[in-house]
């Protein structure tokens, strides 16, 4: 099983979600995906989530525990 992470700062724009979805086309089947986002749009992180989901990840953890990040953890299911 790989790890893939991806660190979005700042306001979440149309080009971070062509990355999102760079790096999904990339992950393998029980690969890990970690995407972190600044927590001040909960929107964005809705969308992502989303996206996620759409291209067939389960999202396996959502944290907010640090108050300016947001960590989605996802696999990709076989």
């Amino acid at each position: 099983m790989s790890e893939y992470k991806l660190d979005i700062t700042g306001t979440v724009g149309i080009n971070d979600y062509g990355n999102i979805n760079d790096y999904m086309a990339i992950i393998d089947n029980d690969d890990r995906l970690t995407i972190t986002v600044d927590s001040t749009n909960m929107e964005n992180i809705a969308d992502i989530c989303k996206l996620i989901e759409d291209k067939g990840f389960v999202i396996t953890s959502k944290d907010d525990s640090s108050k300016d990040k947001y960590s989605i953890i996802a696999h990709r299911i076989t």
